[in-house]
């Protein structure tokens, strides 16, 4: 597909460090974030479940009335749930121009293996991607990962989202 809708946030806090791009002045969102260290390899981990984009990043590039639609669609394959639990998927429709975000981050603390903050100066760049639905049919497919790769990732692995992960080393 040749078209994307890019979006660059910016919040409107007067606090945050700011970069400009051209003639566009963009306001970082603020993180904390915790430095790992995992098998002498060092990384930083922005949140525990891998995401850094909030709710309702992919209704950007939607008009009110497809918003409206998408909602008014998910509520009526998920009666009684209240539309504040609406997921991002429900704006994944065939046809949607597929949603780039671009996130500057400016890291206000840090802190090393839990101890230690650790000052960043610089700020750290992250992106969201977002793809319509495929054509094609999807299978479930089976994942054998270790203890180590689950426990460097730090994912918040609901039950829902760990089907299908097995564990092929015993502590």
């Amino acid at each position: 597909m040749a078209l994307w809708d890019l979006f660059i946030p910016s919040p409107t806090r007067e606090t945050s460090a700011k970069s400009t791009i051209g003639s566009i002045e963009i306001v970082h969102q603020k993180r904390s974030c915790i430095l790992k260290n995992v098998d002498g390899k060092s990384y930083m981990s922005l949140s525990s479940r891998g995401k850094v984009a909030g709710r309702g990043l992919e209704k950007v590039g939607l008009s009110e009335e497809t918003i409206r639609r998408c909602e008014e669609s998910w509520q009526e394959e998920n009666i009684g749930k209240p539309l504040s639990r609406i997921p991002d998927k429900a704006y994944r429709f065939r046809g949607r121009t597929p949603l780039i975000a671009v996130h500057l981050l400016e890291v206000s603390e840090c802190l090393r293996d839990q101890r230690d903050l650790v000052e960043i100066n610089f700020p750290v760049t992250a992106w969201s991607i977002s793809f319509q639905p495929t054509t094609h049919a999807e299978d479930k497919v089976e994942y054998v990962v270790n203890k180590s790769w689950l426990r460097m990732l730090e994912f918040g692995i609901d039950n829902d989202e760990s089907e299908g992960i097995k564990d092929d080393i015993e502590e």
